[in-house]
């Protein structure tokens, strides 16, 4: 990840169960848990991950940060078996 301007960025890295609890019209959904542990190595070019013990659907996030308000974030599902 890179920033247009040319500022230092950091980059978080999350994995997270899905989302179980579902609501609609912008009510209040409770934030799903987070398995830091799932995360062996990390930094602003990549990150070597082990996956959850337990079966079901989980999300990695990827979170880059300017340090100056400017923000992106992206990320993708995977399913334990």
């Amino acid at each position: 990840a890179s920033d247009a301007d040319g500022d230092k960025v950091t980059v978080e890295w999350r994995v997270v169960a899905e989302s179980t609890d579902r609501r609609v019209g912008g009510d209040r959904e409770a934030a799903p848990p987070e398995f830091p542990e799932c995360i062996v190595e990390a930094d602003e070019r990549g990150a070597l991950l082990r996956a959850p013990q337990k079966r079901g659907g989980y999300r990695v996030f990827c979170i880059v940060r300017d340090g100056k308000g400017g923000a992106s974030a992206d990320n993708f599902p995977f399913f334990v078996k």
